[in-house]
């Protein structure tokens, strides 16, 4: 289960952005895998592909903190 919350971008399909990561907007982009980029926009995992979106979004949790409410 997945504690970050996405939305996928109105303009570019294969954009989703962050919506409750606590030190900005991170982001998730699709093109042939799924590479994630800081709040910065600088990528991070240079050279890794991540083969799923929930991949890519699992290592931006470990990365960055995330607010969540309990059930």
């Amino acid at each position: 289960m997945l504690v970050s919350k996405w939305v996928e971008s109105k303009f570019t399909k294969g954009i989703w952005s962050s919506e409750n990561c606590v030190e900005g907007t991170v982001k998730i982009i699709e093109g042939d895998h799924f590479s994630i980029f800081d709040p910065n926009g600088m990528s991070l995992d240079v050279g890794v592909a991540f083969p799923t979106f929930e991949d890519a979004a699992k290592r931006l949790e470990s990365i960055f903190t995330w607010e969540f409410k309990l059930p």
